[in-house]
């Protein structure tokens, strides 16, 4: 028995196409999400319906839009079925960009200088490189 599946995206956009296509595309989908949504909130399936890609990359455009561009976000209201409204305009409840500001609050490591305890220590050892610590040799 044989099936025939639906391809959801163009002919020869699979993985064997390059970094710089991919980008390029992207950029593209990006410009025209920008301006479907200037027109009002939409969901990603209105999106995905108008662009002709598959769900998963129309979300994930909406994603990069929202995370690395800051220019959409979610609206916090969905439409009759449910699904989330996205609107133009930078999500103001993520965290700040900037990596510095990020680097300030971060958590900093402690280093202990590692101690031989309780071993003893062969002669050789001990004269080239001193007694063990607290332990004599």
């Amino acid at each position: 028995m044989t099936r025939a599946y639906k391809v959801n995206h163009a002919p020869g956009s699979g993985r064997l196409v390059g970094r710089a296509v991919k980008k390029e595309r992207r950029a593209a989908a990006v410009e025209q999400i920008k301006l479907l949504l200037a027109e009002g909130p939409k969901t990603a399936a209105d999106l995905r319906e108008a662009l002709g890609l598959n769900g998963s990359t129309a979300f994930a455009y909406l994603h990069h839009m929202a995370s690395d561009l800051r220019i959409a976000r979610k609206t916090g209201t969905q439409d009759g079925k449910g699904r989330e409204l996205w609107e133009l305009g930078e999500d103001l409840t993520l965290p700040h960009p900037d990596a510095e500001l990020d680097a300030s609050f971060a958590q900093r490591a402690h280093t202990v200088p590692a101690r031989q305890v309780g071993m003893w220590r062969d002669a050789m050892v001990a004269a080239l490189f001193g007694p063990a610590g607290g332990v004599a040799a």
